[in-house]
């Protein structure tokens, strides 16, 4: 699970310089004002719930040339990923873009999965919308460490938490439990005397390390 964003805990941040890279969409316009006016740049994923940003979109990718193009590939993890991105600046074919504070470029992502045990393939095309001005390199690195964090956080919950396995669906269960682990993790992290796993055993059995732990 993951929880969404708002501008009042943008706010709260120090953003000047920053590039703030958002998957979950909630409040969208809203965000995108709220992390310019912190004097920062945003890279925003336009999903389902904005069709006529979309549709915008779809018809500059139809009808436009990119600005600039790049390819990247990554191997790891037994598969070999390339991912194409190709970005774009007129904007004329997006409907009302002064909504979106700052909007400066549209950018395409088109992934590519081979799987080297099976050979199978996987395609995921993903847009996106910036504040910033870059290269489609940029862009692409961008989005890149955007995933690699995500995928670090789940996968340290999934090795630390077993967060995969958790069947809690009852009301916000889910969610809230999602939000404790990850406070839990940080502690963990942030005071890191061997693995984490060592670390939840040991604050389990020595009521110092947990006290120490929580700021006692």
């Amino acid at each position: 699970m993951r929880s969404r964003p708002s501008p009042e805990l943008l706010t709260l941040l120090d953003l000047e310089g920053s590039i703030v890279t958002i998957d979950a969409m909630g409040r969208q316009k809203e965000i995108a004002k709220q992390i310019t006016t912190s004097r920062a740049d945003y890279i925003l994923a336009v999903k389902g719930n904005q069709p006529t940003l979309q549709e915008g979109i779809a018809d500059t990718v139809r009808f436009k040339k990119p600005s600039d193009f790049d390819t990247q590939t990554d191997m790891g993890h037994g598969r070999i990923e390339t991912r194409c991105c190709a970005i774009y600046n007129d904007l004329a074919r997006v409907e009302l873009p002064a909504g979106w504070a700052g909007i400066k470029t549209i950018i395409r992502i088109e992934s590519q999965r081979i799987f080297k045990s099976t050979g199978a393939v996987t395609k995921q095309v993903r847009h996106y919308i910036s504040s910033a001005s870059g290269t489609a390199g940029q862009f692409n690195a961008w989005v890149r460490a955007h995933w690699a964090v995500e995928n670090y956080l789940h996968w340290m919950l999934d090795v630390n938490f077993k967060e995969d396995y958790s069947t809690k669906q009852k009301a916000n269960a889910a969610q809230n439990f999602n939000i404790i682990t990850k406070l839990a993790l940080c502690l963990l992290e942030d005071k890191k005397m061997g693995s984490i796993k060592q670390n939840r055993l040991r604050a389990a059995l020595n009521i110092k390390y947990r006290e120490e732990l929580l700021n006692f």
